[in-house]
């Protein structure tokens, strides 16, 4: 099967690759893949998160900051409450294609 060329306008700079690095570093542990998940299907908050995926506040407050220091969740504040969301579409294409890629394993 052949695969289609990448298409590029212009070259990635050394910045882009560090940026590039430090999201999949993040994205590599499957809690915050979970978050992102959830996200992916509504905007939610912290003590929704935390029931639906059984864990603690604190956990997950942890985890989507570090969501958010590379601008893959984005907040809302609604009086006391903060409500998360996926930061734009391309988050959960990038969830998608891994976890499409990871399915191609043998």
């Amino acid at each position: 099967m052949s695969r289609p060329a990448l298409k590029r306008r212009e070259p990635v700079t050394e910045r882009q690759l560090l940026d590039a690095a430090e999201m999949f570093k993040t994205l590599s542990d499957p809690t915050r893949l979970r978050i992102l998940t959830a996200l992916g299907e509504s905007e939610t908050c912290v003590h929704e998160l935390c029931a639906r995926l059984e864990m603690s506040q604190p956990a997950i407050s942890h985890q989507l900051r570090l969501l958010r220091v590379v601008r893959l969740v984005s907040t809302r504040r609604a009086g006391r409450e903060i409500f998360y969301s996926l930061e734009d579409e391309h988050v959960m294409s990038l969830v998608a294609a891994a976890c499409s890629h990871a399915l191609e394993r043998p």
